[in-house]
């Protein structure tokens, strides 16, 4: 039975309090005595505000993992962030790696709309992440930004926005040879990374990678006759290559090409049930629910392919009046696939879907020199897209296929500016502006509907104001409002009807300091986001449709903390809770329609649990020639429900998993021998369910996390 607004209002305020109590207590009370001798934590860098600052200085919330650190906690694609971060849920799609943050995200494909959470590659914003977001290669360090991020970071981050940096080439020769092998699945790994200069005087240095992976599949596939052999797998190559060219103090260009590619049967398709528990059409037709307690599915064909080029060109000038920054990038994505959708015998539905995009974004960044007292920046952007998708979605059991050939053209521009005033050396106010401009285009074939195109336009001015204050040497504390935007689009499928921005307010206060001799770090946030017209996916028929919700409201409390014990033994945490829920949204259930128009005024948005959890532990021991650092990891979170009806077979009981590693490390870090075990009691987890219309027979499809993986690595640095 759930509580009144009321009850659950003041017991969110109450755990608010307490938190902010806790944190005051903590940081005015006094420093226990500690051995000098015990290590102390280190500052984080972070660029979360588009300039380097430690992470208790920056005022927003923000996470960081190194490149290092991803490697020790087990962390080698997006999917696997999701356990590390608070307030972050990551899943599967057929073409995109979907990103909530806050009980803010995508559901679904959807060729005509666009991300809520931004997806960054050194600065560039890229529209579609299935593939690079696919795996972390070469990667310097990794930041998500939660909450609206509109001013410094632009459109689609109503949600927050994922910033992966990777390593620059340096004017020292070196580099690194890993490999990794494991079982259960059969899986292995190869890096091999080298970083050189180029001339004598060190202005010309390069840096080249290689990064392949393969996973024979964590599913296995009963139909041997027309099926692949395993799904949930992954063969891929990664190439990048870069050159810096740094003639003097005053001027620095770059150059980085990339490429991605992946040959993989694609996500099992895991056919769950139907919202009314009935019987599924694919059981009527003889077909058998695959087993997901075995990870096995009898699924008749199988392939999806993906594929990643790009070119990024950046240069900065320094100079009497200020910093000059500029920033040009390309990038291609093609994706070909072909799903059985319900993982069964009987052929219910199978879908091809070919898609092609191609993007450009430029940036000029013009940073004054007004003083010590005045930080600021003012920037010009434009991207441009042209996406191409064609889909064919086969129904044999029902006589039926549905062609949908669309192509969609997106142009935008944004003119911002953000500035910092130190008023005194410890009291800061801020606060920025940004105006964007997006332009969006379609034109559809569609085998029921005809054909026919559509055009609009859409605006949006964002800004943020703040103010940050240096409790003392060691602990800051800081307080914003901002507003986010994320662009309208076009419902790829039904004729070209439009749908409408999603718009979001986020008021905001944190505490962030490092605690008893700097061995203790607490980061405390606290905020409550209200959305307008929240873009919100539904599937009926065979196509993605986002209806414009009413209005939304979601609070929420975030604890990330870090201690070290001992010279040995150090602990880390993060804690979310997470009161989302649609304030006012009407609207009809493509899979139950005979229920008419349903009130979901108090559901839970998608992808927001109320409460995850993550501890870890990490123990060094000192042994001659190196050192040997046991690790562990428990990763918990409560009921998470994938659509807006919060039906029980569309989604997630509470579940934990652990991980575990070990690594050996020589005295010189030239060595680094380790294992892992992820998933450690092969926990089955859904990371997205979808649940199509009743004319596919209600039938709810989901794609599962990794099951477990156990291996080991070694690495050799020089």
């Amino acid at each position: 039975m759930s509580r009144p607004n009321g009850e659950r209002r003041l017991h969110f305020k109450f755990g608010i309090l307490a938190g902010a109590a806790l944190a005051s207590l903590v940081a005015g009370g006094p420093a226990c005595a500690q051995d000098a001798s015990e290590s102390t934590l280190e500052e984080v860098v972070v660029t979360a505000q588009r300039r380097a600052e430690t992470l208790r200085e920056a005022p927003v919330a923000v996470s960081s993992i190194g490149g290092d650190g991803l490697l020790a906690k087990g962390v080698t694609n997006l999917t696997d962030l999701r356990s590390q971060l608070p307030s972050v849920q990551i899943g599967e799609n057929f073409t995109e790696t979907r990103i909530a943050i806050r009980g803010v995200g995508s559901q679904g494909s959807l060729l005509g709309g666009s991300p809520a959470v931004a997806y960054h590659l050194n600065g560039v914003y890229l529209e579609r992440t299935g593939v690079a977001a696919a795996s972390f290669f070469d990667v310097d360090r990794i930041e998500v930004l939660r909450g609206p991020q509109g001013t410094l970071f632009g459109r689609n981050a109503t949600g927050g926005s994922v910033n992966v940096i990777t390593k620059r080439p340096t004017t020292e020769f070196g580099g690194l040879a890993a490999v990794t092998l494991g079982g259960e699945p059969l899986h292995s790994g190869l890096d091999l990374i080298l970083n050189t200069p180029l001339n004598e005087d060190g202005t010309l240095a390069a840096r080249f990678g290689l990064q392949h992976v393969y996973n024979e599949g964590f599913t296995k596939n009963l139909n041997r006759a027309s099926g692949p052999g395993r799904f949930d797998d992954a063969d891929s190559l990664a190439l990048r290559g870069q050159i810096r060219f740094t003639p003097g103090g005053a001027l620095e260009t770059g150059l980085m090409l990339e490429y991605q590619r992946q040959n993989t049967a694609g996500p099992a398709p895991w056919l769950v049930g139907g919202p009314d528990f009935r019987i599924t059409p694919a059981e009527q037709l003889g077909g058998t629910r695959p087993d997901k307690a075995r990870r096995e599915v009898f699924a008749n064909q199988g392939f999806n392919d993906k594929t990643f080029a790009g070119a990024t060109f950046d240069a900065a000038l320094t100079t009497d009046v200020g910093r000059f920054e500029f920033l040009a990038a390309a990038h291609r994505t093609k994706i070909a696939l072909r799903s059985d959708g319900d993982g069964t015998q009987a052929l219910l539905t199978l879908t091809d879907a070919d898609q092609v995009a191609k993007q450009g974004y430029t940036e000029l960044i013009f940073r004054p020199e007004l003083g010590a007292r005045l930080d600021l920046l003012v920037g010009l952007n434009a991207f441009y897209e042209k996406a191409e998708q064609l889909v064919e979605v086969r129904t044999p059991a029902f006589n039926r296929i549905t062609i949908i050939d669309a192509a969609v053209t997106t142009t935008s521009y944004a003119a911002f500016a953000h500035g910092t005033w130190s008023l005194t050396d410890a009291w800061d106010v801020f606060g920025g502006l940004r105006y964007t401009f997006d332009r969006k285009a379609i034109a559809e074939a569609n085998n029921f509907l005809g054909a026919g195109t559509n055009r609009a336009n859409w605006d949006a001015v964002t800004y943020q104001v703040g103010t940050s204050y240096d409790l003392s040497r060691n602990v800051s504390a800081y307080l914003t409002y901002s507003t986010g935007f994320k662009g309208g689009g076009f419902q790829a499928g039904s004729f070209t009807q439009a749908f409408n921005p999603e718009k979001n307010r986020n008021l905001e206060a944190g505490v962030k300091g490092f605690y008893l001799d700097r061995r203790l770090e607490l980061n405390l946030a606290a905020f409550r986001s209200s959305y307008q017209d929240l873009q919100v996916q539904q599937i009926r028929g065979v196509a993605a449709f986002t209806d414009n919700a009413a209005q939304a409201t979601i609070r929420g409390l975030e604890l990330e903390g870090r201690a070290s014990l001992t010279r040995a033994l150090t602990v880390d945490a993060v804690v979310s809770l997470l009161d989302a829920e649609f304030d006012e949204y009407f609207t009809i259930d493509s899979a139950r329609p005979a229920l008419g128009t349903l009130d979901l005024e108090g559901n839970r948005l998608p992808k927001a649990p109320k409460a995850t959890a993550t501890v870890g532990v990490s123990y060094r021991v000192e042994l001659p020639g190196g050192d040997l650092t046991f690790g562990g990891r428990y990763n918990w979170q409560d009921r998470v429900y994938f659509t807006e009806f919060n039906l029980p077979v569309a989604s997630q009981r509470a579940v934990g998993r652990f991980d575990l590693t070990a690594e050996y490390h020589t005295q010189d870090r030239a060595w680094t021998v380790g294992a892992y075990a992820l998933n450690l009691t092969d926990e089955v987890v859904f990371n997205n369910i979808n649940v199509v219309s009743a004319t596919l027979g209600s039938a709810a499809l989901a794609n599962l996390d990794a099951g477990r993986k156990i291996g080991v690595f070694v690495r050799r640095e020089f």
